[in-house]
């Protein structure tokens, strides 16, 4: 298993999804333009393109809780159609 860091930047026209460089902790600045997040327990022989693919997939709805936006997520709860809360 391993982890990545991935890069989101938002333009209020499209998101792009990135690598990021693995040795920054996940953050993110503050109007939101650019996030630094940590996928973790990913399984060796899953690539890191089809990573950045299931996340792009992924509805990440935590912006919008009480509890803010999450940084860190599990391999598990990315993919086509899911929802994260």
């Amino acid at each position: 298993m391993r982890s990545l860091i991935i890069k989101t930047r938002c333009d209020h026209k499209s998101v792009r999804v990135t690598l990021g460089d693995p040795r920054v902790e996940p953050s993110n600045n503050e109007d939101w333009s650019l996030q630094l997040r940590r996928i973790n327990n990913i399984p060796d022989n899953i690539s890191s393109s089809r990573v950045l693919t299931d996340f792009k997939n992924t509805i990440d709805a935590t912006a919008y809780t009480q509890t803010g936006a999450r940084m860190e997520f599990d391999y598990s709860e990315l993919g086509a159609g899911k929802l994260i809360k």
